[in-house]
């Protein structure tokens, strides 16, 4: 292992060690930029309470409460939004990275929107937390990640976005 393999790992189990102590949103941030994904694109967002939330991103009221298990978010932050522009600098990369739906035209995800979300319990079934993942992609038409922290526990849960959502969504 090189010098800088193993730099690389110890700086990325410093940023999951971080995410025991102090603020879930700054050390979530810390951990994605040191996996590469980095961005200044963020949004202020006080208080990091589900309410803020709902009133920033559901103005349409599509977010079902009960399936986002909403009472169980103790904080919610956003944390960047990743362009295409930052993801892929150059053309080549561009066209590698299209992706082509079964008899569809061709098309790509232009952002990546993360998030860092405080559970209440400590455990959570998978199905549960995908409920909130659903829930939360309803509201946006490019991806959301979200990072959750529930008990001692980390899960990154990224939904698969098909061409359909393309256009649907703002």
């Amino acid at each position: 292992m090189s010098v800088s393999e193993q730099q690389a790992k110890a700086s990325i189990n410093e940023g999951l060690s971080s995410l025991a102590k102090g603020k879930l949103a700054d050390n979530a941030r810390n951990l994605f930029f040191t996996l590469g994904y980095r961005s200044e694109k963020t949004l202020p967002f006080y208080p990091n309470s589900s309410d803020n939330f709902i009133s920033n991103f559901d103005s349409d009221k599509k977010l079902n409460h009960q399936k986002a298990l909403l009472n169980e978010w103790l904080t919610v932050d956003f944390l960047f939004q990743l362009t295409w522009d930052e993801i892929a600098g150059d053309d080549q990369l561009k066209l590698s990275l299209k992706t082509r739906a079964k008899g569809e035209n061709t098309f790509f995800i232009s952002s990546y929107l993360f998030f860092a979300i405080e559970l209440r319990r400590r455990t959570y079934t998978s199905e549960q937390l995908d409920g909130i993942v659903r829930e939360i992609n309803k509201l946006f038409l490019n991806p959301a990640i979200i990072l959750f922290q529930h008990g001692e526990t980390l899960t990154l849960s990224i939904i698969n976005r098909g061409q359909y959502k393309q256009g649907k969504r703002i």
